[in-house]
């Protein structure tokens, strides 16, 4: 059998008989950078970081789907970027600042 593309599975290193499992994802770190790039400036984390702390947790019902790369769990194809506020399509959010938290809790 061909290993899952998606995770993992490990023996437990301590209870015998019991495994762990490790899930992997593609749009992690490669995903926030690009999004501090486009509306933070670039290299530096320090506008994308006051972003995060300045938007309220649950971004006020704005989601945003960035995706760099194919995903691999669950598998999604790469693709334009989404985002929605409070469940309507939007072109871009009214507050940049949203971006970031939104990739943060995508």
């Amino acid at each position: 059998d061909e290993p899952l593309p998606f995770g993992h599975l490990f023996p437990h290193p301590v209870l015998q008989g019991c495994y762990w499992s490790m899930l992997c994802y593609a749009n992690g770190d490669v995903t926030r950078r690009k999004v501090r790039d486009a509306f933070f400036g670039g290299a530096d984390w320090g506008g994308f970081s006051a972003a995060i702390r300045e938007t309220p947790v649950g971004n006020g019902g704005a989601v945003g789907l960035f995706y760099t790369t194919d995903e691999i769990t669950p598998a999604v194809a790469c693709g334009p970027d989404y985002r929605s506020v409070q469940g309507r399509a939007v072109e871009a959010f009214e507050d940049p600042r949203q971006n970031a938290r939104a990739v943060v809790e995508m």
